[in-house]
């Protein structure tokens, strides 16, 4: 882009700086959506991987005792 014959120089410039800010903003918006996306990613991995090792009980004293949870906090 140059500068048009009615727009001085100083004008053109200023106008090309605040382009070029817009372009750095929407880059680093950009850079900084990537970094949540990824960091979401993880997040659900490591929530999967903790979700295997949540079996419940596994001895029948342990299904016993988890089956009365629900008389204990009033969800029947």
């Amino acid at each position: 882009m140059t500068p048009s014959q009615n727009q001085p120089p100083s004008s053109y410039l200023e106008n090309a700086l605040r382009s070029m800010e817009r372009q750095m903003e929407q880059l680093e918006k950009e850079e900084a959506e990537q970094k949540i996306a990824e960091a979401a990613a993880k997040q659900r991995e490591i929530n999967r991987q903790n979700a295997r090792k949540s079996t419940g009980p596994r001895t029948e004293a342990g299904k016993a005792i988890s089956s009365k949870n629900r008389l204990a906090h009033g969800l029947c």
